[in-house]
């Protein structure tokens, strides 16, 4: 609901999302109230994507993708997610990580040569702070195929940084992954994360 509403809210401020000359139908929201949707002008976000807008960029990409198969990601809808992500956009990261995880990291062997994209597209946010990011690089490098337990224990020490007081529940993952390692390996990773 918080990204629809902030997507919405990006496309009328970049002048890509118009409100709607008559109520639309009304979407069920997990609160149980209902939001109109409005129309997306199309040519207009065309546009402003190839203009270089990255919000345009982010939501042309989403809706692109949205219309490929979710295990084989619409082409075009990932070029411009990409593009918007190039720009710094933190939403197209998470939606490219998102859909390579889907697409690429789990099922048959043969199509997780690309999970390691979902891996550096979480890794780009992770880096910008973003605590969601961070929670679920540490569970994709927590299990096969890209299991590095050093790696999920090093993020998950980063988004404990993230709040004064983190919950118990990052603190046990935390001391979980540490169990896992050498003390060595443990001690430098815990260097690694200082600020």
């Amino acid at each position: 609901m918080r990204r629809l509403v902030l997507v919405l809210a990006v496309g009328l401020l970049a002048g890509c999302v118009r409100q709607p000359d008559a109520p639309k139908p009304a979407v069920a929201t997990s609160s149980a109230q209902s939001v109109v949707l409005p129309e997306v002008k199309t040519p207009d976000l065309r546009l402003g994507a190839e203009a270089g807008d990255s919000k345009a960029q982010y939501t042309l990409g989403k809706m692109l993708l949205d219309k490929g198969s979710y295990f084989d990601p619409s082409p075009e809808g990932v070029s411009w997610l990409e593009k918007a992500a190039a720009q710094g956009s933190l939403e197209a990261r998470l939606a490219l990580g998102y859909r390579y995880r889907a697409a690429y990291c789990s099922g048959p062997v043969e199509r997780m040569d690309k999970c390691h994209q979902a891996r550096r597209w979480f890794q780009e946010a992770a880096e910008s702070g973003d605590q969601e990011a961070m929670g679920v690089l540490i569970t994709m490098l927590s299990h096969p195929p890209l299991k590095d337990p050093q790696e999920a224990y090093y993020w998950s020490l980063m988004r404990q940084r993230q709040k004064a007081m983190p919950p118990n529940a990052w603190i046990e993952e935390s001391t979980t992954l540490k169990a896992t390692l050498p003390n060595e390996q443990a001690a430098a990773t815990e260097q690694r994360a200082k600020p």
